[in-house]
């Protein structure tokens, strides 16, 4: 499949949550904010996508303010989100798609090697998760992948679609919320 573009429409899926089987992405969409910030990060043990969900808890209500609800999918399992015990406090939902369906059906693809991962701004991302006391966890999925967003509209239409270049092409919650206004002007 190709990657999808700014006014196509995402087809309808169902995926399990930190606490859901199966829920319905359309009811989803529908439920509550005006839009969607669906982002897709590699795994919950992943040091630069603990420090993406960290910025999100920390920054949540710019998001809310603007009326949208956020999704971040991970490649990884229920339980290791369970034995994480900061995982069920975080004020979003976690799509958990451990076999790569909806990264295949998205096509996020994954990076050459780990070098593609990287850019400069890797080793200050890196001291920044250091600080806050963040380590590597357990390794799911393809440890090469790359992430993307989308931003949808509450019938599942993409306003906005970015497929990253490696681990930190990914804007953080402010970088977000002035994407997010643009596209509301």
């Amino acid at each position: 499949m190709p990657k999808l573009i700014e006014g196509e429409k995402i087809l309808d899926f169902k995926f399990d949550t930190f606490n859901k089987d199966e829920v319905d992405f359309y009811n989803f969409l529908k439920e509550g904010q005006d839009k969607t910030l669906l982002v897709f990060l590699r795994y919950f043990g992943c040091t630069l996508c603990q420090l993406q969900m960290v910025d999100f808890k920390e920054n949540i209500k710019k998001l809310e303010d603007l009326n949208v609800k956020l999704l971040v999918a991970l490649q990884s399992e229920r339980d290791t989100l369970k034995e994480d015990k900061g995982a069920k406090d975080l004020p979003f939902e976690i799509l958990l798609d451990p076999e790569q369906k909806l990264y295949k059906e998205f096509d996020i693809k994954a990076a050459k090697s780990k070098l593609e991962l990287a850019d400069t701004r890797i080793a200050g991302k890196l001291l920044e998760a250091k600080k806050l006391g963040l380590e590597h966890g357990k390794y799911e999925g393809n440890e090469l992948q790359l992430t993307a967003y989308f931003i949808l509209d509450n019938e599942g239409n993409i306003l906005k679609a970015h497929y990253a270049k490696n681990l930190c092409d990914m804007p953080d919650a402010d970088e977000f919320a002035e994407i997010i206004e643009g596209l509301n002007k």
